[in-house]
């Protein structure tokens, strides 16, 4: 077939490693044999999205479901040709095909060289071992739960495989590490046990079965004959030891290269000789699972003889070698299997249905040890892990499974584990807390060796390159799904809790450093934040100041496209402006990193000026915000203060690179906000007293980080057409930063306050006056502003003749889109349909009369 005769077939340049779609190929027949065009022509699905599965995250994420590759092969004939050219051409214009890449195609970054993981040489900090050891020992000891195994699942950086290592110090872990052979990440990948694994000699389920049956039982035997030479107790130790020993980023030791190259070879042999005679009987998988005369159980049984006669004193290992098979299933497993990288085995197998993958009939094969002392961990950044669930009629056990009861995920790493705690009893300043030893700190455990070893320009190209899910930054315009992954480190985007989790929010954990803060059970459910993650901010800062990148844009349509959480929407509006406009009032980036001077910070004033539009002559509806004056507040009356804004401020500084959105309102406090100030955060606010909806802090003067020396900017949003460019003086008194405890009460700081009402039809940006009243309250200063609109004409980020903004605002108000309709009298009765919803009149008219309105 002569590709380049195809219609609508362009193809992107080549960004695979060299051999790399020879190797694929292989794969791709070993596991789809062509016997005739008839069968091959029905499989084109599954081998569709086993290309797509097996391609590094280069095609697009809806490929890995059948289903979307049936619709893309019904409609287009190119691909379908493709595939059944495959046996003969094979599938490396499949993977370059830009119909199936994500648009627009980039390149995987050759530049990005990595150092020595010096993460593992630091010292295991945090409790997350011994979490990780709890919930083992929780789910081994549930009677109900039958499959004795679960994922440790989370995004990249966060610990999962050096948590297992440092469990394996105290608990005997067989380490299984099958990532695949392009991958660069670290420990280093066990090749034998890649291969074997990812091998099939048909396309047949029973095969796969067969296969992880052969492997379990040539890695147990392998496992036991170790333990022999051991002569240390107990062997747990010396046993990581061995897997460990001659360790280096891309490559194992000796030890552990032969060792696995033992397990594949004598798992090839024990194929050939123990599984293979079950396989033209129909009953096999019976004679496999029985647990009495199961071949994989005594396999088992001599790794459990070799551990005891290791620990031939300890009195529990002897107590337990006497109890009873259903018995044992209640105890702390002797054993943990640890498979790295798991998902590299969920590839969907050619069945009708796609109810088979390798790694469902790798589970499989370990339920049939359910009641020995046996614990399967598989690691993964995969949220997709266990898409693919086995078929309960091939299981004769299933009956056992409760609903629900099929897999507890384990996500809880921790956070800041190399951070030392700012002490604020001494000298604090800004310049130590934006350095980037400090920075480097912060989030995930990932960061600070590399910022120790490298160079700042080369680390911040390594955090970006992880940020935009390994794929360089070069001359190259983001994604979708990068743009989302890079304005979620500055605002806090939060999807909607939905069931099935969407492919998108899985993305984002898999390849864009989104955390999972809870996982339901098999991960049916997910909660996924983007938290404060100070050198992230950084990358993404770096990302969006690109020319490309239109931050405005970006939102609108991750709105349109994506199922994020809206509420709220105008908070992320205003701190989007916010955050423009720091990015603007900082130092300019060179092409790597950003700052500069490394000064992540600017004056209070360049802050304002590049979120205010400063006007030609000021005037009552357009003040010059750094000439404007403020107001002093007084238990008995309310004065005008003398000096400007600029001379109040002329020595504050104001440091942030993102915001948080917190859950209750004390971290408002000054105490909190200093503390928050130490990672870059700003914060957004819940409903509640003050109707504040987002806090800056600020220096008053000087570098030094304290209680009295801390102001802030408080603002509040409304996209309430109610309210108009006439300010409301009383929305900016209710910010009370004395009452609220934002400033200390001891120090005389001003603050400056801010309305932001969206929905005005009128732009305006005035300054608020006050009048006294006879209510007492706490003395403070404060500059007060009412800004109406979202006008080029007030707001610097905001772009003469772009939609986007009024877009977003729109959406804001999305329920008000449900009830448009296409003539008045549609709208009226839709609004009818749901009383006393909204304070429209036509949500009450037809049943109330003399409506308040």
């Amino acid at each position: 077939m002569d590709i380049d005769k195809l219609p609508d077939l362009e193809l992107v340049a080549d960004d695979f490693e060299e051999g790399a779609h020879e190797k694929l190929d292989r794969g791709i027949r070993d596991r789809f044999p062509l016997v005739n065009p008839a069968p091959w022509r029905q499989n084109a699905a599954f081998i569709l999205t086993t290309i797509a599965k097996e391609s590094g995250g280069r095609l697009l994420v809806k490929y890995h479901s059948s289903t979307e590759c049936e619709k893309l092969l019904h409609s287009n004939t190119t691909v379908m040709n493709m595939i059944l050219d495959g046996p003969k051409h094979g599938y490396k214009n499949l993977r370059l095909l830009k119909l199936l890449r994500a648009e627009p195609v980039l390149k995987r970054d050759k530049h990005i060289k990595l150092p020595p993981y010096l993460g593992w040489e630091e010292n295991y900090v945090g409790g997350a071992a011994d979490a990780l050891w709890a919930h083992i020992q929780t789910w081994s000891n549930e009677r109900y739960f039958y499959p004795k195994y679960s994922a440790i699942v989370q995004s990249s950086g966060m610990g999962k495989s050096r948590t297992v290592d440092e469990m394996s110090k105290s608990h005997l872990v067989i380490p299984v590490n099958i990532q695949q052979p392009e991958s660069s990440g670290h420990p280093p990948r066990d090749g034998p046990a890649y291969d074997y694994l990812h091998t099939l000699p048909t396309i047949v389920q029973q095969d796969a079965f067969r296969r992880s049956c052969s492997f379990l039982h040539a890695l147990f035997l392998e496992a036991a004959l170790l333990l022999e030479n051991i002569n240390e107790r107990p062997a747990a130790g010396p046993f990581r030891d061995y897997m460990n020993q001659g360790m280096q980023f891309g490559s194992n030791g000796e030890g552990r290269t032969t060792f696995y190259e033992a397990v594949k070879a004598n798992a090839e042999a024990i194929y050939s000789t123990t599984y293979s005679k079950y396989q033209h009987r129909l009953d096999y998988e019976e004679e496999i699972l029985s647990y009495h005369r199961s071949p994989l159980r005594e396999a088992f049984r001599k790794l459990g003889t070799a551990l005891e006669d290791q620990s031939a004193d300890d009195k529990s290992l002897a107590k337990r070698q006497k109890m009873d098979s259903e018995s044992q299933s209640s105890q702390c497993p002797s054993v943990i299997l640890a498979f790295d990288e798991a998902h590299t085995l969920t590839g969907v197998g050619p069945s009708e249905d796609g109810s088979w993958s390798r790694f469902s009939e790798l589970c499989r094969a370990i339920r049939t040890l359910r009641y020995e002392p046996l614990f399967t961990l598989f690691i993964s950044t995969s949220a997709s892990l266990f898409s693919v669930t086995p078929n309960p009629k091939r299981d004769s056990s299933s009956r056992v499974i409760h609903a629900g009861d099929i897999m507890v995920p384990f996500c809880d790493l921790g956070f800041d584990q190399f951070v030392a705690p700012v002490d604020f009893s001494k000298t604090v300043t800004i310049s130590q807390i934006t350095s980037k030893e400090h920075l480097a700190a912060y989030g995930r455990p990932l960061w600070r060796p590399y910022y120790q070893s490298w160079v700042t320009g080369n680390a911040m190209e390594f955090t970006v390159h992880k940020l935009l899910g390994d794929i360089s930054n070069r001359g190259q315009t983001l994604s979708p799904e990068q743009k989302l992954a890079c304005l979620s480190e500055r605002i806090p985007i939060e999807f909607l809790s939905v069931s099935p989790i969407s492919d998108l929010e899985k993305a984002l954990v898999t390849s864009h450093l989104r955390v999972i803060l809870k996982a339901g059970r098999s991960l049916e459910t997910l909660v996924t934040m983007s938290p404060s993650e100070p050198i992230l901010s950084l990358a993404a800062f770096f990302m969006t100041r690109q020319a490309s990148f239109n931050p405005p844009l970006a939102l609108q349509k991750i709105l349109d496209g994506f199922a994020v959480h809206v509420g709220d929407l105008e908070q992320l509006i205003v701190a989007l402006l916010f955050t423009m406009a720091r990015d603007e009032a900082v130092e300019p980036t060179d092409e790597r990193c950003p700052p500069l001077n490394y000064y992540r910070w600017c004056s209070l004033t360049e802050l304002l000026t590049s979120l205010f539009c400063t006007p030609p002559s000021a005037s009552n509806d357009h003040v010059d915000v750094v000439t404007s004056r403020g107001w002093r507040f007084m238990s008995s009356n309310t004065q005008l203060l003398e000096s400007s804004l600029a001379d109040t401020f002329n020595d504050s500084k104001v440091y942030f690179t993102h915001f948080v959105k917190v859950h209750e309102h004390v971290p408002i406090q000054v105490e909190f906000l200093m503390r928050l100030m130490a990672r870059g955060a700003a914060i957004l606010c819940p409903n509640g007293p003050g109707g504040v909806d987002g806090i800056i802090p600020f220096l008053l003067k000087g570098e030094e980080i304290k209680p009295d020396n801390i102001g802030v900017i408080m603002f509040r949003v409304t996209n309430d057409a109610r309210y108009t460019h006439i300010p409301k003086a009383d929305l900016l008194r209710a910010m009370n930063p004395r009452s609220l405890g934002v400033i200390s009460r001891s120090a005389d700081v001003p603050v400056i306050r801010i309305v932001f009402a969206l929905a005005a039809a009128t732009p305006r940006l005035a300054l608020v006056q006050h009048e006294s009243t006879n209510q007492a309250e706490e003395g403070y200063m404060t500059y007060d502003f009412w800004a109406a609109g979202l006008s080029p004409h007030l707001l610097v980020p905001v772009v003469e003749g772009e939609n986007a903004w009024s877009h977003i605002l729109k959406a804001s108000c999305g329920w008000k889109e449900t009830y448009s309709g296409d003539t008045e009298l549609r709208e009226k009765l839709r609004k009818s349909m749901n009383p006393g919803a909204a304070a429209d009149r036509e949500f009450w008219e037809s049943w109330c009369k003399d409506v308040p309105l």
